[in-house]
Order: C-alpha cells, then sequence, then structure tokens
C-alpha cells in the first residue's frame, strides 16, 4: 500500500489581534494556484489515490478539496486525527480499517514530519522530514500502516513537483 503525506498549501497568516481562529485560516489564492499545479505534478507521477484523508482544519480540507477536484475517483473524507497533535495509534487504527492500495493523507506540521518518523523509524523524533506547504512524501506501508515498517519512496518539494506538471 502506498500512502501519501502532504502538507497543506499556502493559507492565510491570523492578523495580530484576529478575533479569526487557527481552525478557520483558509488558503490564500496563490495557494490554491500552486496547489493546483502541485496536483498536475502529482498526476505525472502516477498519483492516484482511493481515498483522500484530511485535517478538520480549513486550510487542510480546502488543500484535499483541490485534490479531489482533479482525482475524482476518490473518497474525500474528513479525520480528526490528522488535526495538530492528534494520536498517531488513533490514526493508524482509522487507517488500516480503510481498504485501498494508495491513500493521502492532508494534514500539519510539524505533525507530518513526525508521522513520517515514525512509520520510517518508530520514533517521531530521528527522521522528521521538513514538509513545505504543498510537499509531499510518498511511503510504503505493505499490508498496513506499522511504526517503524514504512519505506520512503520519494519527498518533493511543492516547488519540484510543479515543475514536473505538465504546461
Amino acid at each position: 500500500m502506498k500512502c501519501y503525506l502532504i502538507r497543506h498549501a499556502i493559507a492565510d497568516t491570523l492578523p495580530p489581534g484576529s478575533e479569526m481562529k487557527d481552525f478557520d485560516r483558509a488558503l490564500t489564492p496563490q495557494g490554491r494556484k500552486r496547489m493546483e499545479r502541485v496536483s498536475a505534478g502529482l498526476t505525472e507521477l502516477g498519483f492516484a489515490p482511493q481515498h483522500i484523508v484530511t485535517s478538520p482544519l480549513t486550510r487542510a480540507r480546502q488543500t484535499a478539496v483541490l485534490l479531489a477536484r482533479r482525482f475524482t475517483f476518490a473518497q474525500l473524507r474528513v479525520e480528526p486525527q490528522l488535526a495538530p497533535e492528534g494520536s498517531f495509534k488513533r490514526l493508524v487504527k482509522a487507517f488500516n480499517e480503510t481498504v485501498a492500495d494508495e491513500v493521502a493523507l492532508v494534514g500539519h506540521q510539524p505533525d507530518l514530519g513526525q508521522l513520517a518518523s515514525w512509520l520510517l523509524t518508530g520514533s517521531r523524533h530521528d527522521c522528521q522530514l521538513p514538509f513545505k506547504k504543498g510537499g509531499v512524501a510518498c511511503l510504503g506501508l505493505g499490508d498496513q500502516m506499522q511504526p517503524g515498517r514504512a519505506t520512503l519512496h520519494w519527498f518533493l518539494t511543492p516547488k519540484q513537483l510543479r515543475l514536473i506538471a505538465k504546461p
């Protein structure tokens, strides 16, 4: 099974003294445009998830929707454990109940970097991947998601993915 870890695209910042909550920060127009090009790059790499699972935060959900528009065959669902500081053990339980060859998880930093480390080494801190906004890692998981059992297939920045996209 392949698992794609995807950091949300560029989002609005919280202005000082703002009433807006971090949960509600939306993607910027630039973030949307760049994520559309990242999606095109993913197409060139054969990205074909049956499920796109996202954090409930607005910026992650919007990123997942952009992916789902291009990859219309994928089922989109929200997973609370992908929110910042979610439980990896609960995420694994939910993930392993999903039957699919390819699944994309849309989330946040530093959690995605720690999740990648945990899946690759069994430790949250031994090999944290530095996801940029719109960055993607492709991991091979075997039959199930288990800590310390994953293989890193590739890890690309959003700029690299945009360059891979056909004009």
